[in-house]
């Protein structure tokens, strides 16, 4: 028996429960209340038209739903059932929820062959993933081939619901197969991210997990003499990232000094250059350098491809916003390929000025 809603597929087995004349609803986690020395985990769902309520097991996450299987002779003159149950091991999402995908990994599974048939399995599986850089853990039934058997530390797509993503469902038939490019997981993969926003600054971006933020003032051959802000992120291992870090950087300087409202293309294109050419001292072992001016919001930039002997490459783009530059930046072990690597491109596309004025910049 199949019950498919919004696209999730839960299979329920009828023998498994002693539940009789059996009807299907779901049941939705509304959270926990105390009464006495007592814990009691509730949970709302409707039937003909009538919203009831029953105590249960903890469903971990407020507004988590599941499959409720009912006697639809149990309901008594009040419209109430007596007898159900609520199947802890079908989480669902239903229709006109708002959810999203992301990779989670396995970290424990248990499994057992099952009697009706040789070639499939049933078990559970702990796995833990990350939504905008912060952690979390579920655990979750599965019934499937002994193919598709969840190994310890391989990683599978996580639905989950936008809302909390505490209240997640792992597709353990969608694995990462290493050497392969998934499309299910490259965009996972990208809704781990990390969105960064700051009010001094003035802008917002996006990083593949937290970055760290260093406030101390650069050596001033690299950009200027003036205090640079520099946020990077460093990926893990775990994750095979081909960059080796992402970083944004932010000086401000003196309007008199330098503004991009009284600098028409040209003298901008000079300042870029002059930037790039303060940095060619610590560039080792370079094959070449690329160049183009681009433009963000009317305002001039450049974008610097650095290609490297050992086939490395570091893409950088400029912005002078007014008094501010900005330089956003990816290193990566290898020549950038947009096909493969689409985490460069997001990146430096997710960077966006925060619509405030500069009073109110300052201010904050």
């Amino acid at each position: 028996m199949y019950i498919i809603l919004t696209g999730v597929i839960s299979v329920y087995n009828s023998c498994t429960t002693q539940i009789k004349n059996q009807k299907r609803t779901v049941a939705t986690y509304t959270g926990s209340n105390r009464f006495g020395s007592m814990n009691f985990n509730e949970w709302e769902y409707i039937i003909n038209g009538k919203k009831q309520s029953t105590s249960a097991w903890d469903g971990r996450a407020i507004g988590a739903k599941y499959i409720m299987v009912y006697d639809s002779l149990s309901i008594n003159k009040y419209g109430n059932v007596d007898k159900s149950m609520i199947d802890g091991r079908y989480p669902v999402f239903i229709e006109g929820e708002k959810t999203d995908n992301t990779i989670g990994i396995a970290e424990k599974t248990d499994w057992q062959v099952l009697k009706t048939s040789l070639d499939s399995i049933e078990g559970n599986v702990l796995f833990k993933y990350q939504v905008n850089g912060k952690g979390y853990k579920s655990y979750q039934y599965y019934k499937t081939l002994k193919s598709n058997l969840p190994q310890k530390g391989n990683e599978y797509e996580v639905q989950y619901w936008v809302d909390d993503p505490a209240r997640s469902i792992i597709h353990i038939e969608k694995h990462n197969v290493k050497g392969q490019t998934n499309e299910w997981y490259k965009s996972a993969q990208l809704n781990e991210w990390y969105k960064y926003e700051s009010n001094e600054f003035g802008f917002k971006i996006e990083f593949p997990g937290e970055p760290e933020i260093d406030t101390n003032s650069v050596d001033p051959t690299l950009v200027s003499k003036y205090k640079t802000y520099i946020i990077k992120y460093f990926p893990k291992k775990r994750k095979r990232d081909v960059n080796l870090n992402y970083g944004v950087s932010f000086t401000e300087y003196p309007v008199s000094l330098h503004d991009s409202e009284k600098m028409d293309e040209k003298k901008l294109e000079h300042f870029y250059k002059k930037i790039i050419d303060n940095n060619r001292p610590i560039i080792k072992e370079t094959k070449s350098i690329a160049e183009k001016i681009i433009t963000y919001e009317g305002y001039t930039g450049m974008e610097v491809s650095i290609y490297f002997k050992d086939k490395g490459e570091t893409r950088t783009r400029i912005f002078l916003i007014k008094n501010h530059l900005y330089i956003t930046q990816v290193e990566i072990s290898c020549l950038y390929d947009e096909a493969t690597n689409p985490s460069v491109k997001r990146f430096m596309d997710s960077f966006e000025l925060l619509d405030m004025d500069e009073k109110e910049r300052i201010s904050k």
